[in-house]
């Protein structure tokens, strides 16, 4: 689905993915951008290749700082394109759970469905996406991309399974 925000066309994805949507929780996913993960790889790679093939002259020092500065932040986007998220709600363990994974490297972040105070959405000029406000006030992002159409109604399926849990495992 592609929308027009005034002369530049923006690609939005109408939802998260739903792995799964029972009686007792919720599993939602947020595909990785791989084309564009990759393209941002492959551009780093090839100048830092290129630096090494073409060995800088003296006097070259602020040339060849600007494109490892320029190779790190490709690499840096391309790798971030590249990360698969998991958001899951389960009323039987009580909590939230966040996974985030690149390749064999797995990050995981519980919390208690009690120390939740609401998952809302998160707006930019490409999209929406969700986000968590804890009972400390701190809030986090859910969804690493604002790029979806309207992720409310997931919002409000989280936040169902959230009070759910809370109220079983006080």
């Amino acid at each position: 689905m592609t929308a027009v925000a005034g002369q530049h066309a923006v690609h939005v994805r109408r939802n998260l993915d739903v792995v799964e949507d029972s009686k007792t929780g919720i599993v939602l996913r947020e595909r990785p951008h791989l084309a564009l993960g990759a393209v941002f790889c492959i551009c780093a790679l090839s100048m830092l290749g290129l630096m090494i093939v073409q060995k800088p002259q003296p006097g070259q020092g602020r040339l060849v700082t600007l494109m490892v500065g320029f190779s790190l932040g490709f690499l840096s986007f391309g790798i971030f394109c590249l990360v698969k998220s998991t958001i899951a709600v389960s009323v039987e363990t009580g909590e939230l759970r966040i996974r985030r994974q690149l390749g064999f490297l797995k990050s995981e972040k519980k919390y208690l469905a009690q120390d939740v105070r609401r998952v809302f959405t998160r707006s930019s000029g490409k999209g929406s996406g969700l986000s968590v406000e804890l009972a400390s006030g701190q809030k986090k992002n859910l969804t690493l991309f604002t790029e979806y159409l309207d992720p409310a109604e997931q919002a409000g399926r989280l936040n169902h399974f959230l009070r759910t849990a809370a109220k079983r495992h006080r």
